[in-house]
């Protein structure tokens, strides 16, 4: 949920999808956002208006002072 747009909503949806780590959304490219945004039912769209995957950099960062 550190992650900016996350919520408990989300994160559990995320959790069911097999995301469970700030380095997992941090890796992701245009064609796995797209993918992602299809299996998000209600939220699609927000992983590029909230910028999910700069601040998961950032949170990984924070936690892990690795730099992705």
């Amino acid at each position: 949920e550190l992650v900016h747009g996350i919520g408990p909503v989300i994160e559990r949806m995320l959790y069911d999808l097999g995301i469970y780590f700030f380095k997992d959304i941090a890796g992701w490219d245009a064609a796995k956002i797209a993918q992602i945004n299809e299996q998000l039912p209600g939220f699609q769209g927000r992983i590029e208006r909230e910028n999910w995957v700069a601040s998961a950099k950032e949170e990984h960062f924070k936690k892990y002072g690795e730099k992705l």
